[in-house]
């Protein structure tokens, strides 16, 4: 028989006729043995190869999941500025104080937002409410606001309906509704949400009715996905979940839910007059979304955090790569 190499080639290196190649009966079996050592060799290398591409497939999925937003503004006003907001029409500019008129302090740090309306003056006085305006932040349909709210001792004092007509936050004024308004009303939050001015939200329970009878820090939390369809609004206090909607959130305008207003207005039903000093503060504000990256948790149950200022977390996994062992 003439010797052939693995390649199918004589010693000589040329391919040698088959008619030449006589294989005795122990030889064929051995020959066919070989080959399907070699073949269950190559199935377990694929085995294994494809068990390591579905491990690192895996845990980027789970890195997606961790990673898949971003905060995209954040303000703690520990720089003692409002510079990250600009001015609110005419309106005078909220200023940034280390203690509330009360002497109560921030959320944290050394230093929160002041808000103040003045029922005394005229209506359009810049002084009728001190104000600031987000003219924008980036998102493409989902985004999550968390921030601090506290009412001063002062607020509301006097009033039958302490805070009736206080809007305290606004975002976006299309149409001249679209989209939400968080009013005081009836001893607790009115908070309304429109789509093409038609109401789709109408909650009296946002705050669990605390935020006039407990004049501490409280948290915000608003969650949007921006649809036509399938859109979705949530809203918690204190981490509570108070509110959701699902349905069309956008409207036929197709516009974004900013500006956000720091606050509103407040409105001058009869009845909602109110005194010269109602003090409002604001602190540690964060806003993320679908355009960030690089957050931990989940916008839509409000678990997501930044690890800026707090905890470290890892980096998602960049230019992974599978490769089989030898």
């Amino acid at each position: 028989m003439a010797l052939v190499s693995p390649t199918g080639l004589s010693d000589s290196g040329k391919t040698p006729s088959l008619s030449l190649i006589r294989l005795s009966d122990n030889e064929k079996e051995l020959g066919f043995a070989n080959r399907s050592l070699s073949s269950l060799s190559h199935v377990i290398a694929w085995i294994r190869y494809l068990t390591m591409a579905l491990s690192v497939l895996a845990v980027l999925s789970l890195a997606n999941l961790a990673y898949g937003a971003g905060r995209v503004f954040h303000d703690d006003f520990e720089d003692g500025t409002a510079n990250k907001w600009t001015q609110s029409d005419y309106h005078t500019k909220a200023k940034i104080v280390q203690a509330g008129v009360d002497g109560n302090g921030p959320h944290s740090g050394n230093a929160c937002l002041q808000i103040n309306f003045n029922g005394v003056i005229a209506w359009n006085d810049p002084d009728a409410f001190t104000a600031v305006k987000l003219d924008n932040w980036s998102y493409n349909k989902e985004f999550f606001i968390r921030m601090w709210w506290r009412l001063d001792n002062d607020f509301g004092r006097g009033m039958s309906e302490p805070g009736d007509g206080a809007k305290l936050m606004r975002l976006n004024f299309d149409n001249g509704n679209d989209y939400a308004t968080f009013m005081l009303q009836g001893g607790g939050s009115h908070e309304q949400w429109t789509v093409d001015s038609g109401l789709i939200i109408n909650n009296w329970s946002g705050d669990g009715g605390k935020l006039l009878s407990q004049r501490v820090w409280h948290k915000v939390e608003i969650y949007v996905y921006q649809d036509s369809i399938s859109g979705k609004v949530k809203r918690w206090h204190n981490g509570i979940l108070t509110y959701t909607y699902t349905g069309k959130t956008n409207n036929s305008n197709n516009v974004p839910y900013y500006p956000l207003y720091l606050p509103s207005n407040w409105s001058n039903n009869p009845g909602w007059e109110h005194g010269a000093n109602n003090h409002f503060y604001v602190d540690d504000v964060e806003i993320y979304s679908d355009s960030g990256t690089g957050a931990s948790g989940v916008m839509a149950d409000a678990t997501i955090t930044s690890s800026v200022g707090s905890q470290t977390v890892p980096s998602a996994p960049q230019n992974a790569r599978v490769t089989s062992a030898p």
